[in-house]
Order: structure tokens, then sequence, then C-alpha cells
């Protein structure tokens, strides 16, 4: 009976077992099947353009990374397979499988950088920090910095994540390159977020402005333009002074020839008279200096963000399950099956890292008619 029972438990356990392992050699498909088509066709849409600014250089450097993990999924599939049949995988799938952390690394950095680009682009127009040789540079330290972060983490795979220590410096290490995102993108974003209202208060109030100054015109126009004779030359040329201060164009390209006859010389800037009144309009600069700039610096600024918050939301659950291991390690009293769904939950960072194609279609109309056009051209 003991062994009998003892071996429908061990049964139950591999029919979990497997049903796991099953579970997760689906989602590393998925994962590959939007991710790898999904990071080349970004690569190549801004491979394409002429002229690459330092934000198209980021973002392809971000679709390189993401790009790296997806590709490596390929070697966890392999390994999920060859557990099914029974067997182990060989020792140079799990080394390759540990850079996956360096890609993963990579990303998250380059989306706190991403962010920082975006303020420099939108709030500091005229003293732009980053530039296309910048954002290069930008790109390699990232891929440095998380190389160096990640030496313990392979130290501790070797062992298994066996010691305490090396879990734990592991993940201090990753919270802090964590916090630094989260920290760049409330920061970035919020001063983005606060510039591009300003303009937009800006711009409807110049909107007004200019309607007003049409519509007080078109008053004076009618009401002045058959000026008799009697009327003084004095008045006349002082009400086409304020007529040449508010609608700022020069008087003598502007105004009729019997005006001008009645309304005598006219005074200059720095003449006798002195300057000329000067009405100051609201003006808008950088990026929002045309309508067709504000509006695609706006949509990619929009886009770029809803994948920083995807970032930021799909990392949830894995900081749960560090906070988890960590209390575990410590003593604190933790179920080990809460631990072991907690690790397969902590899977979902890897969403990120293939959804970033499916948000830039959403959110931006100028990428996804790049992409229609490579599309069009492959099929060519």
């Amino acid at each position: 009976m003991k062994n009998s029972s003892g071996s429908t438990l061990t049964e139950a356990g591999s029919d979990y077992d497997i049903g796991v392992t099953v579970c997760q050699l689906m989602y590393h498909i998925i994962v590959v099947f939007f991710g790898v088509p999904g990071n080349c066709l970004i690569l190549r849409v801004y491979w394409t353009k002429t002229l690459k600014t330092s934000t198209h250089v980021l973002i392809m450097g971000l679709a390189w990374a993401d790009l790296a993990v997806c590709l490596l999924h390929i070697l966890g599939i392999s390994e999920r397979i060859l557990h099914l049949a029974g067997s182990a995988a060989p020792l140079w799938v799990t080394v390759l499988i540990s850079f996956q952390y360096i890609a993963l690394g990579t990303s998250s950095v380059l989306t706190g950088v991403i962010a920082a680009d975006r303020y420099d682009c939108i709030c500091r127009p005229q003293r732009r920090f980053f530039t296309h040789r910048r954002g290069k540079i930008a790109v390699l330290a990232s891929l440095v910095l998380s190389f160096l972060m990640n030496i313990p983490g392979f130290f501790a795979s070797s062992s298994n994540f066996s010691n305490p220590f090396e879990v734990e410096l592991v993940f201090a290490l990753q919270f802090a390159k964590f916090v630094f995102v989260l920290i760049m993108i409330a920061l970035c974003y919020g001063k983005v977020y606060l510039t591009i209202r300003k303009h937009t208060r800006v711009g409807a109030l110049k909107t007004t402005v200019q309607e007003g100054n049409g519509k007080a015109g078109d008053s004076e126009w009618s009401t002045r333009f058959p000026i008799s004779p009697g009327e003084s030359s004095q008045q006349t040329s002082s009400n086409t002074v304020d007529t040449v201060a508010i609608s700022g164009h020069i008087l003598q390209a502007s105004l009729p020839m019997e005006i001008k006859s009645v309304a005598g010389p006219q005074p200059t800037p720095g003449g006798p008279c002195g300057a000329l009144p000067h009405v100051q309009e609201p003006t808008e600069s950088g990026p929002f200096r045309n309508g067709k700039s504000a509006v695609l610096h706006r949509k990619t600024t929009l886009m770029l963000f809803i994948t920083s918050l995807v970032y930021l939301l799909t990392w949830m659950p894995y900081w749960v399950y560090a906070t988890v291991l960590v209390s575990y390690f410590r003593g604190v009293m933790v179920n080990p099956s809460s631990i072991g769904i907690l690790i397969e939950i902590s899977y979902v960072v890897y969403i990120n890292n293939a959804v970033n194609p499916l948000i830039y279609g959403l959110a931006n109309r100028r990428f996804r008619k790049d992409c229609k056009e490579v599309i069009r051209k492959m099929r060519l």
C-alpha cells in the first residue's frame, strides 16, 4: 500500500512537471513567434531611414537587445524539448542561455536612456546632448554596463543559486538598475508631459491672438478705408502705426496708394519717432515649430512612453518573486510551492521584449505606413 501510494504521488508529481514544462514550451514559442519577426521589422524600418537621429539609433539598439532575448528563447525551447524527452541539455546550451541576462539588462538600461533622449529632444531642442554618434555610444555603454552587472549572476547560476549571498547580490544589482530606469522614466516623461502641455496651451493662445488681430484689423479697415479729405493726417498716421504693430507687416508694402498719400511719411524703427510699438505673441520653437513636427514628436513620445510603461508592469511579478525568495533565504517561513508558482509568473518579463513591435504599430501611424512599405518591397 505504501509503495502503491508512493508510486501514485510520484506519477502525480511527474504529470505536474510535464504540464509545467509544456506550458513553458508554448510560452517560449509564442515569444519567438512575435518577437523575432517583429523586432526584425523594427530594424528594417529604421535602417532604411536616410536621416538617422539619436532616437532612431536608440530604438534600433533596443530592438537588437529584444531580438537577442527572443532568439535565445530558441535555446530555451530546445532545453524544454530535451527535458520532455528525459535527457539533460548540454552544457553549452546552459551557458548560451545565461547570455540572455545580458540582453535583458541592455534592454532595461536602454529603456531609461530612451526616456532621457525624449526629455533632451522635447525639453532642450536648442541644446541637445544626444546626437547620432552619442546615441551609438549610449547603446554600447548600456551593453557594457549590463555585462558588468551580470558577472555575479554567472557565478550564481554556475552554483545553481545555492549561495544566499550571491543570490542577494544579483537581486541587489538588478534592483538598482530597475530603480535607475524607474527614476529616469518618471522624471523625464514627467518633464516631457509638462512641456507638451505648455506648448499646447501656447499654440491655442497664439491662434486666439491671431484670430483677434485679424478681426480687429478687418474692423479697422472697414471703417477707415474710405478716408475723407477732412481727416487729420496725424490721426491717420497714428492709426496706421497701430495697425502695423498688430499685424506685423511693413506699412509701405501693405497699404493702397491712396492711404499712403494721405498718411504721409511713416515712422520707421530707429527713426526720429523711435521704434514701433511691439506686440509680443506666443512663439513656438524646437520640435513644436510647426504642426506636422509637433504631431510627429508627440506620437513618438507616446509610443516610447507606452513601451516604458509595459516594461515597468512586466517586471513587477519578477520583483515579487525576488522579494519572496530573499525572505526565504533569510529564514522567513515561505511555502516552497509558492516560490515555484512565482517563478513561473516571473517569466512575464519576456513579454516586454516581444510586444514592442505591436506597441509601435498601434501608437504610431507613421510606423505602420513604413511597415507596409517595407512588406510591399519584400513581396516585390
